[in-house]
This record gives structure tokens, C-alpha cells and sequence, in this order.
């Protein structure tokens, strides 16, 4: 009569799983480092779409400044918009430079609502009536 003896001993205090309060910190844990992630995702947006404004000003502000040294544009202080995309504006000024025969010629692009994406540049070229004048002054003078 061999009986298995019943035991009345405590269950064992020592769980396999895992408690609720572990799980909600768990919880809180993951979701503060989804909320960073979406903050640095939204933050790298922002710098690229920053910085493809920026690099399309320079593109747009060099394109204005050739065409106006080759003469496409007049050189004479103008302004106006690009035919392929109205809401960029470009001006360009010409002034005297800090010599007889330089102009001072200044290029900016900018895009309508966004002064971040701004742009502009300045070059020095010599007068093309200054050139003009003594070439034909030296033609004049060589065929007297």
C-alpha cells in the first residue's frame, strides 16, 4: 500500500513568465524609442528637402549669371522668373565697380515663400562699352 504522499507544500514563488508590470515597461521603452526614431526620420526630411532647395538656388543663380556674361541676358540691372518653374525669381543687378573700367555684376535666385533657399553671386567683368571704346579708338588711331 504504497500511497504517493500528497503535498501540501506552497506553490513554488518563483514564476516562468513575466508580470504585467514588466510588460508596461516594456511598453513604455518602445514606445519612447519609436517616437525618437520618427523625430530623426521627420528631422532627416527636412535637412534633405533643405538642402535640394539649396543645391537648385546655386544651379538656377550660376544659369543666370552665365546668361547675362554671354548676353543672352541684357547687362543692365533686371529681373524676373524662370519659364520652366514661376516660383523661383531671379534679379540681377549691374553697378560700377571699384575701378574705371569693372562692373559689379550680382546675380540672386530666390523661391517665392522660402527665404532659406536664397541665393546669390557677385563677379567682377570689365565693361564691355570701356573695351568697345578703345578698340575702336585703336582702330581709328592705327589707320591715320
Amino acid at each position: 500500500m504504497n500511497r504517493n504522499p500528497v503535498s501540501c507544500a506552497p506553490p513554488n514563488p518563483r514564476r516562468n513568465g513575466i508580470t504585467l508590470l514588466e510588460v508596461l515597461i516594456a511598453l513604455a521603452i518602445f514606445l519612447g524609442a519609436l517616437a525618437v526614431i520618427g523625430q530623426i526620420v521627420s528631422t532627416g526630411s527636412q535637412a534633405a528637402m533643405s538642402a535640394q532647395l539649396k543645391a537648385e538656388s546655386v544651379r538656377r543663380c550660376e544659369t543666370v549669371l552665365a546668361e547675362t556674361l554671354s548676353g543672352v541676358i541684357p547687362l543692365q540691372s533686371a529681373s524676373g522668373t524662370f519659364e520652366d518653374d514661376p516660383q523661383w525669381s531671379w534679379t540681377v543687378s549691374v553697378q560700377d565697380g571699384a575701378a574705371t573700367d569693372l562692373l559689379t555684376v550680382e546675380a540672386a535666385v530666390s523661391r517665392n515663400g522660402n527665404s532659406a533657399s536664397e541665393y546669390r553671386l557677385t563677379r567682377w567683368v570689365r565693361d564691355p562699352q570701356v573695351f568697345l571704346q578703345s578698340t575702336i579708338d585703336t582702330s581709328t588711331g592705327g589707320s591715320r
